[in-house]
């Protein structure tokens, strides 16, 4: 009979079945913590902040930008996005580019009734966009394009002129009529409301923001390309209207150019995929330095430059007229959304920042002027003396002699300490056509039988440019094999300015510092000097044009011996071709920690007294605003384990910047042709409306128009006012080492685009299957391996090797 017991209201109430018994070989698990049992908490996903404030510090100036108000007016329709499929007759899919508009341009001369008299946006691949909805949600057409070419030899005569069509005649006559049919489905997809568009010019985002603005930018490169067709005179009422030619018809009617033999030949595209323009054949001529879709030559990438540069006034009259002719205001769509364009260039309040006071020897100031300063008569900051060193010479054209004489004495006035070198080591002439590293390897040979131990020092002189097959396999046999320091110069036209240029090159390298901020010293840098503070320089180099298999190079550079804000060290990994996320700052290997970061952190750590950064200021370069995201919340969260893997109690506080330069804003002076004042800061009325963001031109623009860098706060975790974040980094942009200017974007961020391309001449010549590498980089599924850089030698690692 089974136990009771009796409850609170002395009623019975059974007792529960006693416990199974355990098997003698059973081990019982320890049930779960309630703890372990709590559901997962999802982490936070971190979003570009919003800004703070306004700065208010330095000069005003009163700007013109080449931006152009847009007005909404129409926010009660909506977009409706439609899906496009094109197949052919036998119904096979349409994969080629380039044929989807000419397709639908036919469906809309051919079925405007069947669209209900609607314009549409069409991206020109499987977006179409309406405002307003079609008839239906799913709509079939089926359209012919032909292609029509007349006969063009003579008047349907034999080009003999005899009367008589040859055979080949007769075949082309045959074909002269080719079509091909075509069938289209457009069916339903989505809806956008327009008011996303005003809501995003007010700062006020939403999820269909980006889709809105994207439809609007495929309305106007629409509205753009009707503008690359010929209008031909004698339509209806005298108008002018658009009309498709072929190119033959073009070069013999309105060029007046007689075609002999190339009317049935391919012509040559010079164009875009999307934007083609065609020249007959036989107008065409090969020619030296054709255009060439490869890497240019730094030779012809400075005269491309040269060639392209616009002044101020003149780039302002060039938009000017760009404007007028895109005739927005007759564009229909634009008219449907009541979306407006003016035709005036933006005005926008600038302030001009005073240039920070810098430091050279013997504790003399430097006032720079119009972002510039020089060391005439004046000493580096921290000259270095070079006592063990000698010169080697890959059959350069100068005099050897006179050169090195000359360097000495320069190097005596800045401070510098030159000894005599132990030698000249001169390539013999057999050697100049062996492959690169042959000639690196002999040369070596040479310098380590006959100098009786490592020099502190080499210098290189190329025979051409720093851009030459030698440099790469050069810079990798001193830095990682024998950890010399180099320096590799091109001596063309060597003056005193050009000994000093490169007599500051080489004081950074071997562990010098040319000139610093005052600030730097007196510990006066606002936030930075109160507290320990890494900043970072982050950058990824990919391959050239022509060259997609290339393993991207990710250089990331950070600051050492704090207060100090001008000396940093480099750390260089491979990765995968065209991969722009860096994704070795925390690599954890077993129980070990082979990132990135760990070394840099080390590096402060050991250099600036044992402390550890309490602030960690990180300028990114390279990445677009589509990829702000993952910049916050996958390179960062690296940074982070990184730290933590050090220390778990160490929480620093983080600072995240992006640095863009690849935009086409510009600023103008209301009352001067010339280009904008170095420290010209703009963060306002063309800025975004909630981010924080602000654009700086802290160089002196000497050629063309200056182009600005677009710096984008996405985090601020130690609380920088606007001025004080502005002024540090209008004055991270004095203490690049290499020159004696203002440069246009902060100095670790260029630091690390040189130490990217640096490193990456390393694995110019090198086999990729030899040099495998187990931490250079993700890969994907069936790819070779990345391959790995060599490690740097200890006594060049912490140098400004790159400088």
């Amino acid at each position: 009979m089974g136990s009771s017991e009796l409850d609170g209201n002395g009623t019975e109430e059974a007792l529960p079945p006693p416990p199974p018994v355990i098997p003698p070989d059973v081990v019982p698990i320890r049930a779960e913590s309630e703890q372990a049992l709590e559901p997962v908490k999802k982490k936070t996903v971190r979003v570009p902040m919003a800004r703070l404030g306004l700065g208010s510090k330095g000069q005003k100036i009163p700007l013109l930008t080449n931006h152009f108000k847009v007005k909404v007016s129409n926010v009660r329709d909506q977009f409706f996005h439609y899906s496009v499929a094109l197949f052919y007759e036998d119904g096979r899919p349409v994969d080629g580019k380039g044929v989807g508009r000419k397709v639908l341009d036919r469906v809309h001369e051919t079925y405007n009734g069947d669209l209900g008299g609607k314009n549409f946006a069409y991206d020109g691949e499987k977006s179409l966009f309406t405002v307003g909805p079609l008839p239906g949600n799913k709509l079939e057409f089926v359209v012919v394009l032909e292609d029509v070419s007349k006969d063009r030899v003579n008047g349907n005569q034999s080009p003999n002129g005899l009367g008589s069509p040859s055979e080949s005649d007769r075949k082309r006559l045959r074909r002269q009529y080719q079509s091909k049919t075509f069938k289209v489905e457009i069916s339903f997809a989505a809806k956008i409301p327009m008011q996303a568009i005003a809501s995003a010019l007010r700062g006020q985002e939403s999820e269909n923001s980006q889709e809105a603005l994207r439809v609007l930018d495929i309305i106007l490169r629409q509205h753009a390309s009707k503008q690359f067709s010929l209008k031909q005179k004698g339509g209806r009422d005298g108008d002018n209207e658009p009309v498709e030619v072929t190119v033959y018809d073009y070069f013999v009617n309105q060029r007046h150019i007689n075609l002999r033999y190339s009317a049935d030949l391919p012509c040559i595209n010079v164009g875009k995929p999307k934007r083609p323009t065609f020249f007959p054949l036989e107008l065409c001529t090969l020619v030296s330095l054709q255009r060439y879709t490869k890497a240019l030559s730094t030779f012809q990438r400075s005269s491309l430059v040269e060639k392209s540069r616009q002044k101020p006034h003149e780039r302002m009259s060039v938009l000017s007229n760009a404007l007028k002719r895109s005739n927005y205001d007759a564009e229909p769509m634009l008219r449907e959304c009541g979306i407006a364009i003016n035709n005036n260039f933006t005005q926008v309040d600038g302030r001009v920042l005073p240039a920070p006071k810098l430091k050279a020897g013997n504790g003399e100031d430097f006032f720079p002027r119009n972002g510039k300063w020089n060391f005439n008569n004046k000493k580096l900051a921290q000259p270095t003396k070079i006592e063990k060193w000698a010169v080697v010479n890959f059959n350069a054209r100068c005099d050897v002699q006179s050169l090195v004489q000359n360097l000495i004495k320069c190097g005596e006035m800045k401070g510098i300490l030159m000894k005599a070198p132990f030698d000249v080591f001169q390539e013999g002439g057999q050697l100049r056509r062996a492959p690169p590293m042959v000639r690196v390897e002999k040369m070596f040979d040479e310098i380590q039988s006959r100098l009786p131990g490592a020099p502190d020092f080499l210098l290189c002189l190329l025979p051409e440019r720093k851009n030459c097959d030698l440099y790469g396999p050069w810079k990798k046999k001193n830095l990682s094999e024998f950890g010399i320091v180099t320096q590799c110069i091109a001596p063309t036209r060597v003056n005193d300015q050009y000994l000093t240029n490169v007599l500051l090159k080489i004081n950074a390298k071997l562990g010098g510092l040319n000139s610093f901020l005052a600030v730097e010293r007196s510990t006066m840098i606002p936030v930075v000097s109160k507290s320990p503070t890494l900043i970072l320089g982050m950058d990824v180099s990919h391959g050239s044009p022509g060259q997609s298999d290339i393993p991207s190079i990710a250089a990331v550079v950070s600051s050492r011996e704090w207060p100090l804000i001008s000396r940093y060290r480099a750390s260089v990994r491979t990765q995968s071709p065209k991969v722009e996320m860096i994704d070795s700052l925390y690599k954890r290997v077993e129980n070990e920690d082979e990132g990135i970061m760990r070394e840099l952190l080390l590096d402060f750590y050991t250099s600036s007294g044992k402390r550890k950064p309490d602030q960690i200021i990180i300028f990114r370069d390279g990445v677009s605003e589509s990829q702000f995201n993952q910049v916050l919340n996958i390179e960062l969260d690296q940074i982070i384990e990184a730290c933590k893997f050090l220390d778990e109690n160490w929480n620093p506080k983080f600072v995240v910047i992006i640095a863009q330069k690849n935009h086409h804003t510009k600023f103008f002076q209301q009352s001067s042709p010339e280009n904008v004042p170095p420290g010209t800061i703009i963060d306002n009325r063309i800025c975004h409306p909630k981010n924080n963001d602000f654009y700086l031109c802290a160089h002196a623009g000497m050629i063309g128009t200056t182009r600005p860098t677009h710096y984008h706060v996405l985090l601020d975790e130690v609380g920088f006012s606007a001025d004080d974040l502005q002024e540090l980094v209008h004055s991270l942009s004095y203490v690049y080492q290499r020159s004696t200017t203002a440069i246009s974007v902060v100095a670790p961020i260029c630091y690390a685009h040189l130490a990217a391309s640096q490193v990456g001449q390393f694995m110019k010549f090198d086999d990729s299957s030899e040099t495998s590498s187990s931490h250079g980089g993700l890969t994907s599924v069936g790819a070779p391996p990345v391959p790995q850089l060599p490690k740097l030698k200890e006594s060049v690692c912490n140098s400004m090797f790159f400088c």
